[in-house]
């Protein structure tokens, strides 16, 4: 993604990119990487208190955490405080969707999520057009039978977990 972010704001073109990533240290990363400028980023994430603190202090010096109101920027980016339920308008703005198989915070469920990234920008004229960027699953490179094993292994692990936490006294369950 920061190869594409890169190539956009130094070659030029006519679409912004909206990118969807439920990572600030992800998208950090993204901006460093390409080099962006704040006049060039737009972050948009949780403004709630501590989380807002945290997230901003992982953001390269410069960006600032923005509103959905605020103007549009060549490259845009939403954590999950935006998947649902904003509007974004922008005519020239291009969805782009990163997700990592390892990563828990950064899947995207399809059959909720998914569909509603899809949709937060209302007057693109790119709105058949959406990239999803990923990353495969620990499993891609094996077997069915390897990943039986793998799965009926950590399932006895799990087993073995609850058995012993069965057997613990309820203060200690507790705490």
């Amino acid at each position: 993604m920061a190869s594409l972010c890169r190539a956009r704001t130094k070659n030029g073109g006519e679409s912004n990119y909206h990118i969807f990533l439920n990572s600030v240290k992800g998208i950090a990363k993204i901006i460093r990487m390409a080099d962006l400028s704040s006049s060039e980023v737009r972050v948009i994430c949780s403004k709630s208190d501590s989380i807002a603190r945290r997230n901003q202090s992982i953001l390269p010096e410069g960006i600032r955490i923005s509103d959905t109101t605020d103007p549009v920027k060549t490259i845009n980016f939403y954590t999950s405080t935006c998947f649902e339920g904003q509007d974004i308008y922008d005519e020239d703005g291009r969805t782009f969707i990163v997700s990592d198989g390892f990563t828990n915070h950064t899947k995207i469920d399809i059959s909720t999520s998914l569909i509603q990234i899809c949709g937060r920008i209302r007057d693109t004229r790119y709105k058949n057009h959406i990239t999803h960027i990923f990353a495969t699953s620990r499993y891609k490179d094996i077997t069915l039978d390897e990943f039986k094993t793998s799965i009926e292994k950590e399932l006895a692990d799990a087993e073995k977990d609850v058995a012993l936490m069965a057997q613990l006294t309820e203060r200690t369950k507790k705490k």
